[in-house]
């Protein structure tokens, strides 16, 4: 019986870097290897015999760590892009919320109690009857602006968690990126 002889270094050429940087782009190494082949000009069974080479694979490996955590970057930098629109909308439906506040403190008579919170509308109630006009004023919190600016807020402290949540799984999606891509074998 012989011995194994020792496995070659690895030639590497032009051919075998384009292969190695498509291979590593590709999720999937399987559905990689015709893409690989055309972009170094050479056969697919080439490609599955350089696959065979640790020094090839490792090279490989490195490419897809890359294309892992720039995909990761880039679903971070959507999320970040959704959330800066998100958090646009929010800022101006609360500047307009403490808009209508300051316009009624302003406006608000110190006689009515909570009058200067400016949560206070006045309702204006005309009567007109046949020989009679009256004129009735009430002052009500204004229940929706109340709900509206706590549901604002609330909307806001959501979002700054999911904001959290987002830099906080950038690491586990380059993990997950990575690791599905290697879920099948290198030699399918």
């Amino acid at each position: 019986m012989r011995a194994p002889t020792p496995r070659k270094p690895f030639q590497w050429n032009d051919a075998a870097y384009l292969a190695a940087a498509s291979l590593g782009a590709a999720l999937s190494l399987a559905d990689a290897k015709q893409e690989a082949s055309e972009a170094a000009g050479v056969s697919i069974r080439t490609i599955e015999r350089w696959m065979k080479h640790p020094e090839f694979m490792k090279a490989v490996d490195a490419n897809r760590a890359e294309t892992a955590r720039r995909i990761a970057s880039e679903a971070t930098d959507k999320s970040l892009h959704h959330y800066a629109n998100r958090m646009a909308v929010v800022d101006e439906v609360e500047d307009s919320i403490r808009t209508i506040i300051r316009e009624r403190g302003e406006q608000a008579r110190a006689s009515v109690p909570g009058g200067k919170t400016g949560l206070m509308r006045t309702i204006v109630t005309e009567r007109f009857g046949a020989e009679t006009h009256s004129v009735e004023t009430e002052h009500v919190i204004d229940k929706q602006l109340l709900d509206a600016r706590n549901a604002n807020t609330a909307l806001a402290q959501k979002m700054a968690q999911d904001l959290e949540a987002v830099k906080d799984s950038a690491e586990e999606r380059v993990t997950y990126v990575f690791k599905s891509s290697r879920a099948l074998p290198a030699n399918e």
